[in-house]
């Protein structure tokens, strides 16, 4: 899973380093969804949690750097 954030490093489940970045995600991870009554969107993986709105998913991704 990634998002617009920065590149930046995270540790994944087993202890490894990871970057990630706009164009670089979890290698392994699961992903499970919902959409909570607040219409927020809740995406979570093996590490991290992601909320956003419709809104954010119906926008074009940045062009690649």
């Amino acid at each position: 899973m990634s998002d617009d954030s920065d590149a930046r490093v995270v540790e994944t489940m087993d202890g490894h380093l990871r970057l990630m970045s706009i164009h670089r995600s979890e290698p392994a991870g699961y992903l499970a969804c919902c959409q909570g009554e607040n219409g927020l969107i809740h995406l979570i993986s093996s590490r991290l949690h992601h909320t956003f709105n419709w809104a954010w998913v119906q926008e074009p991704a940045p062009a690649p750097e």
